[in-house]
């Protein structure tokens, strides 16, 4: 169902922006409803034992005469012999992987079962929300989706700014690629939308600028059409790119495939990418002052830049935040589940030579798995079209670092940087700040957004999502995000 807001002190109604009739217009009635059970965190400390754990099974020995980490990390030898019962001549690559490949094999191979039961119910869930939850009519699309889906009849491939591109003047509008280099060689790509086709440029238009999360990229507001409200609202969007996803991978002088590359987290993204295309932008459009926008990992990396450039904050002239994140105390939900193997599987990953996350699209099953996968990270209010869009361009690629950094901020219960030699505060942020949250979404629910609150020092507004089926995707990708949409292009900062 759509959602509710609470919020202060300015009211959400408005004119609305677009028809009944277009593609992005949005159910007009909004009850308000109490998150549901599962989501809440009593309930989870109550049925806490039904939690998995994953790691006391006995780790299978491999037969004799096989050296597991040898078969697994080849290139790293120097020696290729290989000795019986799991003795290898590379001590380094022993030490390295011996007990985190232990652990694998107890998660990967023992408790297969466990991970399917996991699915099962993800599935169950979504089928749950889409087939009970949803009219006749979304019933039917759907069900033809993910008909064709399991059939094999859609294909997805890797995409390019041009498909983008494309995309995008399919749906009536034009976009730019503005390249930027980051203080440290990285070479990133801003987006840029203005006007729609046949229109005239004006001048004196709100710059906005707009950056994605954990995983994502430009793609994902245009996929989610926030990009398409705000330019019709003469709006001028800019969409960020953070450094290693689908549209920012290059460097002056480092491969991809180098490790040296991949070094980075969210501390990079607030130190030197948005810093870089900020100014760029401020620099091209000649004004002192823009709109920030952000989602999750991109209301990080702009806490992150806060402390280290206090100036920048001058710069803001308002900054929207949707679903704000910082070291993530509180999880619940599916993800919850995940997080014990988490590290351990990245460790394992990293100890490989393992160190960029970016799922192949062109993988068996891609589709369904990444389905699921969406959908238990908290994409719940969904429909075929938009999930389509979504196979097709996300997810992005990232760091494996960015995400044991989140990890290893939850394990020290403070907001730092990644080795945990400086801690950052919101305190440093005192540009005024627009915060949408919602109690349903396992990232940033009521808890963490607690704390966020109790920090920033110039809160204007706060609007909470009050609505068991919007998670911490649907700020980018739900239907009913187009209310937020709207409150922020129909809103000005004052």
């Amino acid at each position: 169902m759509p959602p509710h807001f609470n919020h202060h002190p300015s009211s959400l109604t408005g004119p609305s922006l677009l028809t009944d009739e277009d593609d992005c217009s949005y159910p007009s009635s909004f009850v308000e409803s109490s998150p549901s059970r599962s989501h809440r965190p009593e309930y989870l400390e109550e049925h806490k034992e039904k939690v998995y754990y994953w790691n006391t099974v006995p780790y299978p020995v491999p037969p004799a005469g096989h050296c597991s980490v040898h078969s697994m990390a080849r290139s790293h030898h120097r020696d290729s012999r290989c000795l019986t019962n799991v003795t290898c001549t590379c001590p380094t690559v022993l030490n390295q992987v011996s007990d985190a490949f232990k652990q694998a094999f107890q998660v990967g191979i023992k408790s297969g079962w466990a991970v399917g039961l996991l699915g099962t119910e993800i599935g169950l869930n979504f089928f749950r929300n889409i087939f009970i939850e949803k009219g006749p009519t979304h019933i039917m699309k759907t069900s033809t989706f993910i008909f064709r889906v399991m059939s094999g009849d859609s294909h997805f491939t890797p995409p390019v700014f041009q498909e983008l591109a494309a995309k995008v003047s399919r749906e009536g509008f034009i976009i730019e690629n503005h390249p930027v280099t980051t203080d440290d060689g990285y070479k990133l790509n801003m987006h840029r939308i203005q006007r729609r086709k046949g229109e005239v440029n004006k001048i004196n238009k709100r710059v906005v600028f707009v950056q994605h999360g954990l995983k994502c990229s430009s793609a994902d507001w245009i996929i989610g059409k926030l990009a398409y409200v705000l330019c019709d609202s003469d709006c001028d969007v800019w969409m960020g790119n953070f450094r290693g996803n689908t549209y920012s991978k290059g460097h002056v002088s480092m491969s991809t495939d180098s490790e040296e590359f991949w070094d980075f987290s969210w501390d990079e993204h607030g130190k030197s990418d948005l810093p870089a295309m900020i100014d760029y932008v401020l620099q091209h459009t000649q004004r002192s002052q823009i709109e920030f926008v952000c989602h999750s990992m991109g209301s990080t990396a702009f806490f992150v830049m806060m402390n280290y450039y206090p100036d920048m904050n001058r710069k803001i002239k308002r900054a929207s935040i949707m679903a704000p994140v910082t070291n993530i105390e509180q999880v619940f939900g599916h993800p919850r589940r995940f997080l014990h193997s988490a590290e351990m599987s990245i460790n394992v990953a990293n100890a490989l030579g393992l160190h960029a996350i970016n799922l192949p699209k062109n993988v068996p099953f891609y589709a369904a798995i990444s389905t699921l996968v969406t959908y238990a990270t908290g994409y719940y209010d969904c429909d075929s079209r938009t999930l389509t869009d979504i196979l097709a361009f996300s997810p992005a690629s990232t760091s494996t670092k960015n995400i044991l950094h989140y990890l290893a901020c939850r394990k020290r219960g403070s907001f730092g940087n990644f080795d945990g030699t400086r801690t950052y505060s919101l305190t440093q942020v005192t540009c005024p700040v627009v915060m949408y949250w919602s109690a349903s979404d396992w990232a940033a629910g009521r808890h963490d957004v607690a704390g966020i609150r109790s920090q920033l020092a110039n809160l204007v507004e706060e609007h909470q999502v009050e609505d068991e089926n919007f998670g911490h995707l649907d700020f980018m990708w739900g239907r009913s995000a187009m209310k937020i949409y709207r409150h922020m292009a129909l809103n000005p900062p004052r």
